[in-house]
C-alpha cells in the first residue's frame, strides 16, 4: 500500500464523519471493479477504471452504495454523441425530474480516451473539478477524431469506465433509440 501523496492533514472529525482515502492509496494488488447498470431495456456491465481514475471511482462506488443511484434516469440524450444519467429520478405522477442529492465534486482525472462505449463523468459549465453524480456513456467516438472532442474540453472529461462487451453496447444502442418521455428544450427528458 502506497500512502505517499496524502501529505499532513488536520481535521475536527465528527462521530458520523467519513474521510476518502480512495484517491490517495494504491495497491499493486487491486484490479479493476465491476458493475452491472440495470436498464428498462436490460444490463449494461461496466469495467471501472479503478487505477486510472481512483478518485471518481471511489465517488461512482459513494452513489451506489448510499443509494441514490437507484431509480435514476437516463435524462439526457444527443444522439451520435452521449446518454447521461445520475442526476434525476423521474416522477411519473407529474412528469417531472426530481435531482438526486449531489455530494462533494470530485476532481478531474482524464488519462483515458473518450471513445464508443465508455464511461465518463459529466462536468457542471466550464469547471474541469466539477463532477459530482452525473455520469455519460459516449454513444460515438468523442475523442478528437469526430465532430466532439471531449478529451481536450473543459481540461477533458474523466472517462472511468467501458462496456464490456457486444451486448452491452445493444443495451445503450436501444437506449439511445427511446423516444424521450419529456421535451429536451424544457430541460427535462427521460429514457
Amino acid at each position: 500500500v502506497n500512502a505517499g501523496g496524502i501529505g499532513d492533514r488536520a481535521t475536527a472529525l465528527s462521530s458520523s464523519q467519513v474521510i476518502d482515502l480512495a484517491g490517495f492509496i494504491t495497491d499493486p494488488a487491486l484490479t479493476d471493479s465491476s458493475i452491472v447498470i440495470n436498464t428498462t431495456d436490460g444490463a449494461i456491465n461496466v469495467q471501472l477504471f479503478d487505477a486510472t481514475a481512483p478518485q471518481t471511482v471511489a465517488n461512482f462506488f459513494d452513489y451506489i452504495k448510499s443509494g441514490e443511484y437507484n431509480n435514476t434516469v437516463f435524462q439526457r440524450l444527443v444522439n451520435g454523441f452521449v446518454l447521461q444519467g445520475g442526476s434525476f429520478t423521474f416522477n411519473s405522477g407529474t412528469s417531472t425530474l426530481n435531482p438526486i442529492t449531489a455530494g462533494p465534486a470530485v476532481p478531474n482525472e482524464f488519462s483515458v480516451s473518450n471513445t464508443q462505449g465508455t464511461l465518463a463523468m459529466a462536468q457542471a459549465g466550464t469547471d474541469p473539478n466539477s463532477a459530482t453524480n452525473g455520469f455519460f456513456f459516449n454513444l460515438a467516438n468523442n475523442d478528437g477524431s469526430g465532430a466532439n472532442n471531449l478529451n481536450t474540453l473543459n481540461g477533458g472529461f474523466t472517462v472511468f469506465g467501458q462496456i464490456v462487451g457486444a451486448s452491452d453496447q445493444t443495451v445503450l444502442n436501444a437506449l439511445a433509440a427511446t423516444t424521450p418521455v419529456l421535451d429536451e428544450s424544457q430541460g427535462n427528458t427521460s429514457s
